[in-house]
């Protein structure tokens, strides 16, 4: 069978899959963690790379000057959350004998698009979420 799909992942919910014969995306979607793994699960076999952003590769969070501590302690454990659950993902894709690839997020990425933008850019019609885009940008025109 042909490995021919790139699947992009941002944590906790989005997931791409950029097919490199037709550079089209087949899939942009918004789930929660065990829709990723149920989706690596179908995909498997025509897997050649997973793409997944992760922030366990960012420094640590600390308060900024003027944030209060519940919005500090918020952040920390949404970050928290995401790490582990990039670690899980990468970890299970792995196990499954997939490539995968983990991205540093940093504020130079092509992520956080607005969604005309990203209709603009790669063609998609349908609508995303945020976290969908943001996996898709993982993956977009690569070969």
């Amino acid at each position: 069978m042909n490995r021919n799909l790139l699947i992009g992942i941002d944590p906790p919910k989005g997931y791409a899959v950029w097919n490199t014969d037709t550079q089209r995306f087949e899939a942009i979607e918004t789930t929660d963690f065990w829709g990723i793994i149920e989706r690596l699960d179908e995909d498997a076999m025509r897997i050649r790379t997973v793409v997944i952003e992760a922030p366990q590769k960012n420094p640590p969070v600390f308060p900024r000057p003027g944030q209060s501590r519940a919005a500090f302690l918020k952040i920390a454990q949404n970050v928290g959350e995401n790490k582990a659950t990039a670690k899980l993902i990468a970890e299970y894709a792995r196990r499954i004998g997939l490539n995968v690839v983990e991205v540093q997020p940093t504020k130079r990425s092509m992520t956080k698009l607005r969604p005309e933008y990203f209709r603009e850019i790669t063609g998609w019609k349908k609508g995303t979420s945020e976290h969908g885009r943001d996996a898709a940008m993982l993956v977009f025109g690569r070969e």
